[in-house]
């Protein structure tokens, strides 16, 4: 409201309700076909966000995952807290797994992880790659809001160099990798991604 008046010049007359306010769910159990349950629970793994879908709208979990029928996703210039994520997971991938390879799989250590968070060129590679796998269209990181989350990710990936050297010494089994489980003896299958093992 304060920018509407700021922009406009008007005052704006506020009226505050207080009380107890009943929030009814927007989205009501819905009928599941004879085989949907196989179709869906068991034939499929489920992801974190496939669950979260499910517990906030039953009827958008049927269309999605049972039908098939995607949303039509707008491409956008500017990118959300996904792509952001993405690129940090795609560049500290990028560089631990260099790494590990430069130490012959042994351990990583504190000198070699100082030496990674000292190497500036090594570090914006990284950042540029992912850049350009999670928006091909819009990775140059010296315009506007790109050069934003440029940053940031750099503060992230030197922020988890600097933790991980206190832990050092550690030996890297994996980064990102993909696991199904089962996650209840009904064995419905739960899929997702570990982000390291060490």
């Amino acid at each position: 409201l304060k920018q509407l008046e700021y922009i406009y010049g008007k005052k704006i007359t506020k009226i505050v309700s207080s009380g107890n306010v009943k929030i009814e769910p927007t989205c009501k159990e819905m009928p599941k076909p004879a085989d949907w349950c196989d179709t869906v629970l068991h034939k499929r793994a489920l992801s974190a966000s496939a669950i979260n879908e499910y517990m906030r709208c039953q009827w958008q979990f049927h269309i999605d995952r049972y039908l098939g029928v995607k949303e039509s996703v707008e491409s956008s210039d500017i990118m959300n807290a996904s792509d952001i994520g993405s690129i940090f997971h795609i560049a500290i991938q990028t560089l631990y797994t260099e790494l590990k390879r430069e130490l012959h799989n042994g351990p990583f250590t504190k000198d070699a992880l100082n030496e990674l968070s000292n190497n500036q060129l090594k570090i914006d590679k990284a950042i540029s790659g992912a850049f350009s796998q999670v928006c091909p269209k819009n990775d140059n990181k010296d315009e506007g809001f790109n050069s934003l989350v440029y940053a940031l990710v750099k503060k992230y990936i030197k922020n988890t160099i600097s933790y991980d050297s206190l832990q050092t010494p550690f030996v890297l089994d994996a980064c990102e990798h993909k696991c199904n489980a089962p996650l209840t003896d009904k064995q419905i299958m739960f899929t997702g991604s570990i982000d390291r093992i060490d």
